[in-house]
């Protein structure tokens, strides 16, 4: 071995290796945190039958895929810079109340990093949490009878 790498070797300490260790540790763990599994994102949500004022069963008309698909899209609206209020309009405001459950759970939780209350990493919020955060008070008062068919509330 050359000299100049037996001197290399000398001054590397066990701290600096730790060191070393633990900023890789921190940076893979961060890393992990958000990653977003597919699990994570659309977790299976059990949604009945919500009875309608008339008695009737009210059943989603659109799909699994459907719901995710109109799930990317509100937080595609809502994930830049501006809030796309026509396009959250356009996928939310028609759906009966056990397509918009589905759509509420294929939604999940998502980060959304404006907030300042989840640090660097951001706070995982729901879409509820993601709505109240983007819309204006007229535009929340649009979204409410959503909820109201879907027997939730908006809060």
């Amino acid at each position: 071995m050359s000299s100049k790498a037996e001197k290399i070797i000398k001054r590397l300490e066990i701290k600096d290796v730790l060191v070393v260790g633990a900023a890789g540790a921190v940076i893979y763990y961060l890393y992990q945190l958000t990653k977003k599994s597919d699990e994570e994102k659309y977790k299976p949500c059990i949604v009945l039958g919500i009875r309608t004022k008339d008695g009737s069963t009210d059943f989603s008309s659109i799909s699994k895929a459907q719901a995710e698909n109109i799930a990317n899209n509100v937080y595609e609206a809502m994930n830049r810079i501006g809030t796309d209020w026509d396009r959250i309009k356009k996928n939310l405001i028609g759906l009966n109340g056990k397509s918009f459950q589905k759509v509420f759970c294929a939604f999940g939780k998502r980060r959304y990093f404006v907030t300042g209350r989840g640090g660097i990493l951001g706070e995982k919020m729901d879409l509820s949490g993601w709505l109240i955060a983007e819309l204006k008070k007229y535009q929340i008062d649009e979204i409410i009878p959503v909820y109201d068919r879907a027997n939730m509330v908006l809060k």
